[in-house]
């Protein structure tokens, strides 16, 4: 994706660490504060590439 400036936001290499933490029990959900950590990750990402 570099060739084509295209940015990425590595969502399993964040979540991957912390997964205990964010995903429900026994299932491939988030909990409601996982989604919550995913999305500020996502914003931030989103707000980094806006400011270049």
């Amino acid at each position: 994706m570099d060739e084509n400036n295209i940015v990425i936001d590595d969502q399993y290499s964040f979540a991957i660490s912390r997964l205990d933490k964010i995903q429900r029990p026994a299932n491939v959900h988030f909990s409601p504060d996982g989604s919550r950590e995913l999305a500020k990750q996502a914003v931030a990402a989103i707000s980094e590439s806006l400011e270049k």
